[in-house]
């Protein structure tokens, strides 16, 4: 997957699609909680990655923007591609998600 510098906005959008979904709010919340210098952007997507789990809905709105499988990834040791879903994450949380 090469980076694409909209993908941060294209994954706003998918999640954002999903409306009041309770595993979405809930991640909003755990991030807000983790504080803005949380562990590292890491940790951020292993957030992420709990709400996949908890609600299938949030991994299909990943998958509109072409990341599968979030769930299961390595976060240590991955591969480049889940270093740039990482860094997107991370990107769309200071674009959108921050006050």
């Amino acid at each position: 997957m090469p980076p694409t510098p909209d993908l941060p906005d294209r994954l706003h959008q998918a999640l954002t699609a999903l409306g009041d979904l309770p595993a979405l709010r809930r991640l909003r919340i755990r991030l807000d909680e983790a504080g803005e210098n949380s562990l590292n952007e890491v940790r951020q997507f292993r957030l992420l990655q709990k709400a996949c789990r908890e609600d299938g809905a949030v991994q299909e709105a990943l998958d509109v923007v072409g990341w599968s499988a979030v769930a299961g990834r390595p976060t240590v040791g991955g591969t480049a591609e889940t270093g740039a879903m990482i860094q997107a994450f991370n990107t769309m949380i200071e674009r959108h998600w921050e006050e």
